[in-house]
């Protein structure tokens, strides 16, 4: 896990190093920051990496023990700072005076709030007497897009700068953009080999959606069936409720905690299209579709079946999740400048046709349209014939000086629509590199992905 601990390593410390000056800049007393994750997507490696590579850092783990235990065993980690602490008050009270002659980081792991437990309330009593740089971390099992889940496609791109675009965008979308599991990848390797070392019999990656859902689930067999459902297109309520024998009160009741629980979101009802529900996490549609079932990995068919899967499905989402993501926040022209117009149902349309010739959005406000089409799928390419058509299709609907483009590729576009792309100023090309090569800070992305 090399390369992804050295990323988070880095944003670990951009984030503690924005949190000490904005105490410094505001003259706060006490620096707090909360770091979220699914189990296993590796906080505890990444924060334990920091910990080493930088003086004065405190890590407690919480991890299957109670919060008076804690305090039994928490001195016993640091003799140096510690005696023996009958309570909170004593704990904080030492801490406190070691961290006073420096710059500490405070790690506390596996986090839970306890109503019983005086923690917090003994923390800010004594920390919050004096103007220090003491910044305490807590890490937490649950969901959250922190820093820790997902990651965003640059991310992947600067972890493994040696990926071709195509490798990057399948990675995403059989890993999830879980740090953990993107780390298993060996960029050595081809997607396919990969793919199968992952498919190995109790590897991190068969094991690790398990692990999640019981993490959040005593009795998980009925949200696995759900879960299942949802991987395989069961999408509402109804489909739900049919394909598992469960009420519809039922499947309701165990969707609000799903999405609760960042498993599964529901996507709101947008012009013509019905709300859906659907599983939030590329690899967990994946594991519920394939590892779930048990299927026979070794069966050629089965395999090739996967694949597929990946490449028409998997790799559609993860790039449209990403071109939505730019249209949310891109700012680059006064055409699309307030690009809200993503959010507004009145006047857009998905998946609509003009002719024979269909676009993923169409928007149309005051007899103006901007036309938006995802070449979204690893063979395709958007060429002089598709642009041509485009032109000709959309210029007989509506006059081209009020017609905005914004084509998107995994792909290089060909030369001829670059060319046209700096001829017209009411075209623009995106492609996956611009994706790869930067984004906003990534908790802006991480926070966006909920609205999406």
């Amino acid at each position: 896990m090399h390369e992804c601990n050295d990323f988070y390593v880095e944003m670990l410390r951009i984030g503690i190093d924005n949190a000490r000056q904005k105490m410094h800049r505001k003259k706060e007393k006490i620096g707090i920051l909360t770091y979220t994750g699914w189990i296993g997507t590796g906080k505890t490696s990444a924060v334990l990496d920091y910990c080493k590579k930088y003086s004065n850092c405190l890590y407690f783990s919480f991890e299957n023990i109670e919060h008076s235990l804690a305090l039994k065993l928490f001195p016993k980690k640091y003799p140096q700072i510690f005696s023996d602490t009958a309570d909170w008050a004593m704990f904080f009270e030492q801490l406190y005076a070691w961290c006073q002659r420096r710059n500490c980081t405070v790690f506390f792991d596996s986090f839970v709030i306890k109503k019983d437990s005086d923690f917090h309330s003994q923390l800010a009593d004594k920390f919050y007497n004096d103007h220090h740089r003491t910044v305490f971390v807590y890490i937490e099992d649950k969901h959250g897009q922190r820093m820790f889940t997902p990651l965003h496609i640059a991310e992947i791109k600067k972890i493994y700068p040696k990926l071709t675009d195509e490798e990057v965008v399948l990675v995403k979308s059989i890993t999830g953009c879980i740090s953990s599991l993107v780390a298993l990848y060996n960029p050595k390797l081809d997607f396919e080999t990969n793919l199968k070392r992952f498919l190995q019999p109790n590897s991190y990656f068969r094991l690790l959606a398990e692990r999640i859902i019981k993490e959040y689930y005593r009795t998980p067999d009925s949200y696995n069936t759900l879960l299942y459902g949802l991987s395989i297109g069961k999408k509402r309520v109804s489909e739900l409720a049919e394909f598992s024998g469960y009420p519809n009160n039922k499947c309701d009741k165990y969707l609000k905690s799903l999405i609760k629980n960042g498993i599964v979101k529901h996507v709101a009802a947008r012009g013509k299209r019905k709300a859906y529900y659907e599983i939030t996490n590329e690899y967990l549609s994946f594991w519920f579709r394939y590892i779930f079932t048990k299927q026979d990995f070794h069966n050629e068919t089965v395999f090739n079946n996967m694949i597929k899967y990946i490449e028409d499905v998997l790799v559609k989402r993860a790039f449209r999740k990403e071109c939505e993501y730019w249209l949310f926040y891109n700012t680059r022209s006064y055409r699309y400048v307030n690009s809200d117009f993503v959010k507004d149902n009145d006047n857009l349309h998905r998946n609509a046709r003009i002719r024979k010739l269909s676009f993923d959005i169409i928007h149309e406000l005051y007899g103006e349209y901007i036309f938006i089409k995802y070449f979204d799928t690893l063979g395709e390419h958007c060429t002089k014939e598709d642009w041509t058509e485009i032109e000709r299709i959309t210029t007989k609907f509506s006059r081209k000086e009020n017609n905005t483009y914004i084509l998107f590729s995994i792909h290089r576009f060909s030369d001829f629509c670059w060319k046209m792309s700096s001829k017209y100023d009411n075209l623009r090309l995106v492609q996956l590199t611009a994706f790869t090569a930067q984004y906003h800070s990534h908790e802006h992305y991480r926070l966006s992905l909920d609205e999406m």
